[in-house]
């Protein structure tokens, strides 16, 4: 066992989660409100100069009024969806091996490969296990028990992580037939 975590699935963990999803994940919404307001006043210059054409300027301005707002609001609404989810024991219980991660939890138990993970993303206040459809598992830098091996724990996942995509592409290659029919269309 290289560490333990016990992960509270409260607004707390969602604020951080969100924070470093944000900073570390996130390709667009980053940008969000600078696109918004990039489009508010687009709109309101074309409504104010074109004034033969002032109703295209002023759906863009309005367009540009409704994303703001949802920008801005995006972060309450996401955290409180994700607390409307939680079930009544949030409660996760991990455990990180050298080769898998064990969650245990009153609804379940379960195995992880280390190597079934496609990526791995160290954020400021935790870090990322990302699976291959593309949602991941977060782990807040607070929760790891003992703190001390934290460091150890996020080089040593992140070194597997990689090490299992590299020699998942590679068997996937070594192993595919030239002469089977491609799947699909």
């Amino acid at each position: 066992m290289l560490a333990t975590a016990q992960i509270v699935y409260d607004r707390q963990y969602f604020e951080i989660q969100y924070n470093d999803w944000l900073k570390h994940r996130s390709v667009w919404r980053r940008y969000a409100i600078y696109a918004s307001l990039t489009q508010l006043a687009a709109g309101l210059i074309m409504a104010v100069t074109a004034p033969r054409q002032w109703l295209v300027g002023a759906v863009f301005a309005a367009f540009g009024v409704y994303e703001t707002v949802s920008a801005v609001t995006y972060r309450r609404r996401w955290i409180s969806a994700r607390l409307l989810l939680a079930r009544a024991d949030k409660t996760v219980d991990l455990t990180f091996d050298e080769t898998s991660v064990t969650s245990v939890s009153v609804n379940g138990n379960s195995r992880m490969l280390i190597s079934g993970f496609v990526g791995f993303v160290a954020g400021t206040n935790g870090f990322f296990l990302i699976e291959d459809t593309g949602s991941s598992l977060y782990v807040p830098r607070r929760a790891v028990e003992p703190s001390s091996i934290y460091e150890t724990l996020v080089q040593s996942l992140c070194l597997a992580v990689k090490n299992g995509s590299e020699s998942q592409n590679a068997g996937g290659e070594q192993n595919a037939d030239p002469e089977s029919p491609k799947s699909g269309f």
